[in-house]
């Protein structure tokens, strides 16, 4: 429990003084409470009790928090209504109110997510939740009903994809996870824009199912992309203070002398080369004393793998 408190006794030496203010005490008050609640006391009550001058110490504080618990409440028994017999097992198994577990409506809440979400990422996109308690066999037991309305299926009839000028078309397939004949899935449908993203070459990637109120069975998935600038320049102009030249065989100024060498850098890249989403750059730099240029090429995601990009270069100096 101390783990969730903001109030901080005096510790040496990251809090010298302690930590604490009514704000900070407020917040550690509600944070007690919702994790009790959370796990089935209902009633649980928490206050506070603050002394100044702890024990004639002037300057000192005491911060004191009681907690009455009061009775646990359990779940005795959970039913679900309206999914299909076989989808049952499963879900009981991702709920956090079944039988003899706590009892809370945050508990509540999280398994309508956990359910919602389990919906519409396998085509049911207007899913409805309701639930209802009635009084255990004994005190402080809960009988839970969970209705679940899953509506009409959907599935995906096709991808549309507009915006491509470069870009080739098999590079945005490769990187979208639904087919024609799959269910119409919210977490795939999102996760295919945040892989279209990740190439680097999209400025914006929009999605949408088309007609979203019809009663189709089977509806078209959008996806509209907005592609980056192909060129990016920087450049830059600076000097280099220092002692330039000299040598081991230089008996006059080793170590060189004090010298002024005006520096410039200028870099350009292609990004998206071939509608690939390959970069190649130049980067180059040059002064009084030193010319150096590095040309690069990066494909990343190589062969379609997140987690592996290839980088070639070549350097002049």
């Amino acid at each position: 429990m101390r783990e969730r408190l903001l109030v901080t006794p005096a510790i040496f030496p990251r809090y010298r003084s302690g930590r604490y203010s009514q704000k900070l005490l407020d917040h550690d008050l509600d944070a007690i409470r919702d994790l009790y609640h959370t796990n089935g006391f209902r009633e649980a009550d928490v206050t506070t009790k603050v002394e100044d001058n702890y024990e004639g110490k002037l300057g000192e504080l005491s911060v004191r928090i009681d907690v009455q618990e009061g009775p646990q409440w359990f779940v005795s028994k959970l039913e679900i209504e309206g999914a299909p017999q076989g989808d049952i097992p499963y879900l009981r198994s991702i709920l956090q109110s079944t039988e003899g577990q706590p009892f809370s409506e945050a508990n509540i809440a999280a398994d309508r997510d956990t359910l919602l979400s389990y919906y519409y990422n396998n085509g049911y996109p207007d899913t409805t939740f309701d639930w209802s308690q009635t009084p255990g066999p004994v005190p402080h037991r809960v009988d839970l009903r969970f209705a679940i309305h899953p509506g009409q299926r959907q599935y995906v009839r096709g991808v549309l994809v507009r915006g491509l000028e470069t870009t080739k078309a098999s590079l945005v397939a490769s990187r979208i996870l639904l087919s024609p004949g799959d269910p119409i899935s919210q977490n795939r449908i999102a996760e295919s824009q945040q892989k279209l993203y990740d190439l680097g070459i999209f400025s914006k990637v929009q999605t949408a199912i088309q007609n979203p109120e019809g009663d189709e069975e089977r509806k078209y998935v959008l996806f509209r992309l907005d592609e980056g600038s192909k060129y990016s320049v920087n450049a830059a102009v600076g000097a280099q203070l220092g002692r330039i030249g000299g040598g081991v065989t230089t008996f006059d100024q080793p170590a060189g002398t004090t010298g002024f060498s005006p520096r410039i850098s200028l870099g350009l890249s292609r990004l998206n080369l071939l509608g690939l989403g390959h970069t190649v750059s130049l980067q180059t730099r040059a002064s009084t004393v030193e010319q150096r240029a590095l040309l690069s090429y990066l494909l990343p995601q190589f062969s379609g793998n997140e987690n592996l990009s290839l980088t070639f270069s070549g350097l002049f100096d």
